[in-house]
């Protein structure tokens, strides 16, 4: 059947094409407008404009290479920067439980050669959380992303190191492998470690810096580092006139494991400065007739309750009678000696703020305290407080108390659905710590 599609018009003519007369039937347009649409999309599959159904082997691809300095102090954190570039047809989708939005370094493994051929792998640190209200992310096609990762301090020597991860894949209702996260690995590249106290110093206060401006993988990398003297320079942070400087140097402090026994004075005299900086604050705030303001930092008294001595007790009692008394009332939680659990007890049954109410009642819990059991069980019945479901949560870490059973299960048969379901959680992790012995 002949057709007059596409005849040019007359040389000078606007229009470059004209249609004088469609003689195909409607099915026959239907076919060949489905002809030229699969066309288009084979094309654009070809070139790499249009992702394929699926994410198989074929499609899911990336290529992976690291940058790290080649001479770094014996002492100190190997520290690298990993790229993933997406070189197949897919997205590459990963989760990120923060505080980075980048991958968790610990789907990432180093092969490590030493100069006698000696091999051994480890895995790479970052600091991103593994668990908790994080989110998915994706790297897009011909897109790349950057990946902070430190390995922990290595011995004087010459290395070759080379970057793996494994794939993440799971398999679909149909049988059919899905990829997600291809498998990896870098080039081999050298890796000088000098034994070099100048070079080594150099890099803890460049960290140092870092660390100051609240660069959390900063705070990843300086608690890694087993350096003295980084650790006696964040000891003295926290005795900082800039409060930021003296938080982020807690925060840092907390992630290591092992704190000198000298460390508690250095504590005391940050928390006493940082009280001394609120007082300050708030006699500046009275005189301009704004609120008292309790905000401080957690993970100072945090510190003095790891420490536990009676010196850093004494500071946090008395915190705990001024406006920053939250953050008193939870480190509290930490120090066994009697005094700690009698100033927990007087402010459960003397103070009616709810919030005092609440921290109390959850330092003292752990201690199987029987008053601070019947605090909880009072907040999870009433509909009013702003903690009642996370009343239940603590309540199933004690399957023993009877009161506690009888709360969640009453809390089962509540008529909003919230509590209920708060409730159903907690009654199965009960059970869990029935057989377990955790939730």
């Amino acid at each position: 059947m002949q057709s007059n599609f596409g005849t040019r018009d007359t040389p000078g003519s606007k229009r470059l094409w004209r249609f004088e007369r469609w003689p195909m039937s409607h099915g026959e347009l239907e076919r060949s407008c489905l002809r030229i649409a699969c066309q288009v999309v084979i094309l654009g599959i070809c070139m790499g404009l249009f992702p394929r159904d699926g994410h198989g082997e074929e499609d899911a691809k990336g290529k992976l290479n690291a940058v790290l300095s080649e001479v770094v102090p014996a002492n100190f954190p190997i520290v690298m920067k990993l790229i993933v570039a997406n070189t197949g047809n897919v997205p590459l989708h990963y989760w990120s439980g923060g505080p980075g939005t980048y991958p968790d370094a610990a789907r990432f493994t180093a092969k490590i050669t030493n100069e006698n051929g000696v091999q051994s792998t480890v895995d790479l640190i970052n600091g991103q959380y593994a668990m908790g209200s994080g989110g998915d992310h994706q790297i897009e096609l011909r897109q790349e992303t950057e990946i902070p990762a430190l390995i922990k301090p290595l011995l004087a020597g010459v290395y070759m190191i080379k970057f793996h991860c494994e794939e993440d894949a799971t398999v679909d209702k149909e049988k059919r492998k899905v990829v997600y996260w291809p498998a990896m690995s870098s080039e081999e590249m050298k890796l000088t470690v000098k034994d070099d106290a100048e070079l080594a110093r150099k890099a803890e206060q460049a960290i140092l810096q870092r660390v100051r401006k609240g660069e959390v993988f900063a705070m990843e990398i300086a608690a890694t580092c087993t350096s003295r003297a980084l650790i006696d320079d964040l000891l003295g942070d926290l005795s900082s006139v800039d409060a930021e400087v003296a938080k982020q140097a807690a925060y840092t402090l907390w992630k290591y494991q092992v704190l000198p026994k000298e460390a508690g004075l250095s504590i005391k005299k940050g928390l006493e400065k940082q009280l001394e900086l609120l007082a300050q604050r708030n006699r500046d705030r009275q005189t301009r007739g704004w609120a008292i303001d309790g905000s401080f930092d957690y993970y100072l008294p945090q510190l003095a309750g790891r420490i536990g001595s009676d010196e850093l007790l004494e500071v946090i009692i008395s915190m705990a009678r001024g406006p920053a008394r939250g953050e008193a009332i939870r480190a509290l939680a930490w120090f066994q000696q009697k005094q700690a659990t009698e100033e927990l007890k007087q402010l459960l049954e003397k103070d009616q703020s709810e919030g005092v109410q609440w921290d109390a009642a959850c330092s003292l819990v752990g201690r199987g305290d029987e008053a601070a059991i019947n605090a909880l069980v009072r907040i999870s019945r009433n509909p009013k407080a702003s903690r009642q479901t996370d009343a239940f949560r603590v309540l199933a870490q004690h399957p023993e108390n009877s009161e506690a059973v009888k709360a969640i299960k009453e809390g089962m048969q509540d008529g909003d659905e919230r509590v209920r379901q708060s409730a159903k959680r907690a009654s199965e992790a009960m059970e869990r710590m029935k057989t377990r012995g955790y939730p």
